[in-house]
């Protein structure tokens, strides 16, 4: 056995070595980018429809379409004429009761100074 391992050693380097043909290329460098043009569409992870709770005027927007919002943030400003009207009113009623409530207590006190006087003597 030990002769036939041999003789396969003779033989085979005896033999003329297969000549193997293979391709080549010519290397050369240059942008490896693919670029893809495809019509789609973007969609909003989440969409949410604002509503004013009363009418009036924007009088400034602080976000653009598309910008991310966290709860409570001031997304836009309204001008309400009627408001405005109404907070002028509210605002001189408040002083007048302010100033009637002085005439009041100025009143109070002078009638409690006639009483004190009436009742001292």
């Amino acid at each position: 056995m030990g002769t036939a391992a041999c003789d396969r050693k003779h033989a085979a380097a005896a033999a003329p070595a297969q000549v193997v043909t293979v391709g080549v290329a010519k290397v050369a460098r240059q942008e490896l980018v693919r670029r893809i043009v495809l019509t789609a569409e973007f969609r909003p992870f989440q969409e949410i429809d604002l509503h004013a709770k009363v009418a009036g005027f924007v009088k400034v927007i602080n976000v653009d379409v598309g910008d991310i919002v966290k709860q409570g943030q001031l997304i836009a400003t309204l001008e309400i004429p009627e408001l405005q009207h109404e907070l002028v009113q509210a605002t001189a009623a408040v002083k007048r009761s302010e100033h009637d409530i002085r005439r009041a207590q100025g009143e109070l006190e002078n009638a409690q100074s006639v009483y004190a006087a009436s009742h001292a003597g």
